[in-house]
């Protein structure tokens, strides 16, 4: 892999011989207890009760925490076999969610150049042999809540700008890509972006502050690595043009998502829309204002009478009130928000809807298996009809959902199988609407009664989106061009078809 017998020695790499004992044999002689050198999951219990290292035949690269403890190992295999990285069992000492790999030796460089965030630790390791020592690794896919908090500890403490950069260099393949939306979403919470009500005549939106997030779209086929050996020039070139977040889910949420289609506009309008509002530089949001309006195939004057035009997101509370952007005060006594229903992207403090149906499936997780997510429509027999007739029962799905705290349960929850497995998925504060979820009072139902429940309320709840969607087909209508006129109407007649078979059941 081309590593200098310095950059070895810096990094403490190391060889676990193949025989499978040799640790184990030597901290015996040391008078070390088997079950102390268990705990620091470094043997592990085999066949016959009989203890064997955990690691063999593998470079070993030891990993430190922040102030540069040894906290456990990773280990590469030589031959490919097995899994080709294996790390260290989580221990009261080991825990690589909660450790960037590399911070103990890049800490100086961050504070001067930012911080440059890799997958791995050869690409650690490379890019600190070719003098890129602000690089650190995630020892994964995805950035976690914890390795966030560290990344924000590093970066908000001031100095140039530069030193508050956050670059992020995953790996190109549609997994990494992946990957950096979920931590964006998940650990970054990028998307929650919060509506504080109206101010002239404007939708205010505000947003956790992050740092100066950018991200290094990386050459299909090649990761950090690679890049480094092959030409460090290329590397710093890279990590210099990173894009700006906002360019990067423009063009990242664009890919994953058909801006060609109904649900694909309105997912992106809802996802980008929050954002663009929240920006705090008026410039800054009118670009990104106009680009928006550009990736739905809208002019602004259509944008802004579906969704209103965003003031600037730099709103602050004081007390007796909240301060516009340009200093007129909102009083306390005034409405927090847009209207309920006035576009298809308001958000209310609550949505009883969302929660009874979501409710209905932490308690009953068996309601979701009466249709496949994947399909529109399913013929079954209903139980909440009499004569065996068939009705359309849709599935739910993460359009449904408006709010941000239910789609966040919704998603994880079609993953796990238990609620505490949820909430390891889940951040402290969508924990606690969790938890209010699960304290509502259901009515007493029997399996019959939870399935129709559950029917209708899913039913409402496309009935609520299909109208949404059509209000914005009616509105693009109304502007289109002569040539596109045919191509808006019918798919203005496809939804309306669809509304209706709801509606006729």
């Amino acid at each position: 892999r081309g590593l200098s017998q310095e950059t070895i020695e810096k990094f403490q790499l190391g060889l676990s011989p193949r025989d499978g004992e040799s640790l184990m044999d030597f901290l015996a002689s040391k008078e070390v207890a088997a079950e102390q050198v268990a705990l620091a999951g470094l043997i592990t219990r085999g066949q016959g009760e009989v203890y064997k290292d955990l690691f063999w035949g593998r470079i070993m690269i030891p990993i430190r925490d922040a102030e540069g403890r040894l906290a456990g190992f990773g280990g590469r295999s030589l031959d490919d076999s097995g899994p080709k990285y294996m790390n260290s069992p989580k221990s009261p000492v080991f825990d690589k969610s909660s450790i960037l790999y590399g911070l103990h030796l890049a800490k100086d460089s961050i504070k001067e150049e930012g911080i440059v965030i890799v997958e791995g630790y050869m690409d650690t390791i490379m890019a600190h042999q070719h003098h890129f020592s602000n690089v650190v690794a995630s020892m994964g896919t995805a950035l976690t809540n914890q390795q966030v908090s560290i990344v924000k500890g590093l970066i908000g403490r001031g100095g140039p700008s530069a030193s508050r950069n956050v670059v992020l260099a995953l790996d190109p393949d549609t997994a990494g890509q992946e990957a950096t939306l979920r931590s964006l979403e998940s650990s970054w919470k990028v998307f929650l972006s919060k509506p504080l009500g109206r101010a002239l005549g404007a939708d205010m939106y505000q947003r956790s502050k992050l740092p100066a997030l950018q991200v290094a779209p990386l050459p299909e086929g090649k990761d950090p690595d690679n890049i480094i050996r092959e030409s460090p020039d290329e590397w710093a070139a890279l990590v210099k043009g990173a894009v700006p977040l906002m360019d990067y889910l423009f063009s990242a949420l664009s890919a994953r998502l058909d801006p060609g289609s109904p649900q694909g506009k309105s997912r992106l309008a809802e996802l980008l829309f929050p954002l663009v509002a929240a920006i705090e530089d008026p410039f800054q949001q009118d670009h990104y204002f106009q680009r928006l309006a550009g990736l739905l195939g809208v002019n602004e004057a259509t944008l802004e009478a579906s969704l209103g035009r965003p003031k600037s997101g730099s709103t602050s509370y004081s007390k007796g009130g909240r301060q516009s952007p340009r200093g007129s005060r909102i009083r306390p006594d005034e409405k927090k928000g847009p209207a309920a229903g006035s576009t298809p992207f308001t958000r209310l403090d609550h949505d009883p809807l969302e929660e009874h149906c979501l409710t209905l499936i932490l308690l009953t997780p068996q309601l979701l298996q009466l249709t496949n997510p994947s399909e529109d429509w399913v013929q079954v027999v209903a139980p909440d009809t009499t004569n065996g007739e068939e009705i359309p029962v849709i599935p739910l799905r993460l359009e449904h959902f408006r709010r941000v705290e239910n789609r966040e349960v919704f998603t994880n929850w079609i993953k796990c199988s238990t609620l505490d497995d949820l909430k390891d998925l889940l951040d402290p504060e969508i924990i606690q609407h969790l938890e209010y979820l699960l304290g509502r009072v259901l009515p007493p139902l029997d399996t019959r009664g939870s399935q129709a429940d559950y029917i209708y309320c899913v039913r409402r709840l496309e009935e609520r989106y299909l109208r949404e969607l059509n209000k914005e087909e009616e509105l693009r209508l109304s502007q289109a061009a002569e040539g596109e006129r045919e191509q808006q109407e019918h798919k203005l007649i496809q939804l309306t078809d669809r509304l209706n078979q709801i509606l006729r059941k």
